[in-house]
């Protein structure tokens, strides 16, 4: 009989962030934040401290400036976000989190670290997922830094 082939890496790493995900996303409906898609969350993760102009953020997150709109529309409605006018460009409109956008980023991010806390200890005693992470990582690292 034949041995099925090895997974390739990235068909693993997929299949991790699917858990991850599904994880992630029960734990913050559990915390109160049964809202919050994985769209959000990306328009969270691509904010600036200071705020951010919704063209930006489009670039940043690979969408038509129509499907920004209607995600900010989603996300102010929800009370994630504001929008305020710029000062250098009065056409334009910053997006900044709301105190409770800030609260909402603060949770994802604990909520990551005690998973991240969770799958590491099912590793042994959390070396080889220390190695993994830093493997992964500098992978990323080169792979987003060639021309």
């Amino acid at each position: 009989m034949k041995n099925p082939p090895e997974v390739p890496m990235a068909l693993l790493a997929n299949r991790v962030f699917k858990v991850c995900e599904a994880d992630f996303f029960e734990a913050l409906g559990g915390a109160g934040y049964s809202d919050i898609r994985m769209r959000h969350t990306a328009l969270f993760e691509a904010l600036d401290d200071g705020g951010t102009r919704g063209s930006v953020l489009a670039e940043r997150l690979g969408m038509t400036q129509q499907a920004m709109t209607q995600l900010l529309d989603d996300t102010e409605a929800a009370g994630y976000i504001t929008r305020i006018p710029d000062a250098t460009d009065r056409r334009a409109r910053i997006v900044l989190l709301t105190e409770q956008g800030r609260a909402a980023v603060d949770l994802c991010y604990a909520l990551l670290e005690r998973i991240e806390r969770e799958y590491a200890s099912l590793l042994d005693d959390g070396d080889e997922y220390e190695s993994l992470k830093r493997g992964l990582t500098r992978l990323l690292n080169m792979l987003t830094a060639r021309p």
